[in-house]
């Protein structure tokens, strides 16, 4: 994608966030300390706050609530801070740099934005694809192309024209990277969305695809101790917040 693509794709995600109350763009913040010595913007709502108390399992409306109001409580400023720190770490991960192809998402105003990313597995000469949410339950991915038209979905969210939609032969038994957005997640890599259920079914169809990495992507402020998962869920292989790296390898933070 040529400069040009890439800063039309900036606008088209940009009048996405219209369609959402601007109050997502806004909230407050605390400093708490990543474990590591450091510290990081992080927000955690009185229902985070408890359910990081709680021992029991959360169903997964209860996680999706808590994940959602976490996030939303980081200032637009944060959010962007956050999401480079994020990206910075999945880039420095061996599954990223090894991969030749990289699957992306275009972020709603309250999720981790992969941006920076996307330009630097360009510039890289990654194939990036991007998911196109289809008729019943399906979605597919495709190959992120030069100057190409971008339009809104029914959720809001960025996808390319169906006549600029290019499958892409992707060797999947090599390796290949899909990032996921998390509404919230847990130690045991169980995640939530918005409860579409379409990366459960992705991932269901990737499961004989040993090449395929699935990485949740995430605020740290997102984490729950607990998701009760359901029959037909399908955990990430690793998770990868603005704080953290968990999963895949021994060399990999721990969740617990």
């Amino acid at each position: 994608m040529s400069r040009r693509g890439f800063a039309q794709y900036r606008c088209v995600r940009e009048a996405c966030f219209a369609l959402f109350d601007p109050t997502l763009r806004s909230g407050s913040r605390a400093m708490v300390g990543d474990g590591t010595g450091g510290r990081h913007p992080s927000f955690l709502t009185e229902a985070a706050a408890a359910a990081s108390r709680t021992s029991r399992m959360l169903t997964p409306a209860e996680a999706r609530r808590i994940g959602r109001e976490a996030r939303r409580g980081l200032s637009p400023a944060l959010r962007q801070q956050a999401s480079t720190r994020l990206c910075a770490r999945l880039m420095a991960t061996p599954w990223y740099r090894h991969a030749r192809v990289v699957a992306v998402y275009f972020a709603l105003p309250e999720e981790a934005s992969l941006d920076d990313l996307v330009v630097a597995a360009i510039a890289s000469g990654k194939t990036v694809l991007v998911p196109v949410i289809g008729t019943h339950g399906a979605m597919s991915l495709h190959a992120l192309q030069a100057d190409m038209t971008l339009r809104r979905n029914r959720f809001g969210i960025a996808e390319p024209l169906r006549s600029m939609r290019r499958n892409t032969n992707v060797d999947w038994r090599r390796r290949c990277v899909v990032c996921a957005p998390m509404t919230a997640f847990d130690a045991h890599f169980n995640r939530v969305g918005m409860g579409g259920g379409y990366y459960d079914r992705l991932f269901a169809r990737m499961h004989h695809m040993p090449g395929v990495v699935k990485i949740g992507v995430a605020f740290e402020c997102q984490r729950v101790t607990g998701i009760a998962a359901q029959a037909w869920d399908v955990p990430v292989d690793g998770v990868v917040t603005d704080a953290r790296t968990y999963g895949l390898g021994a060399q990999d933070e721990s969740l617990d």
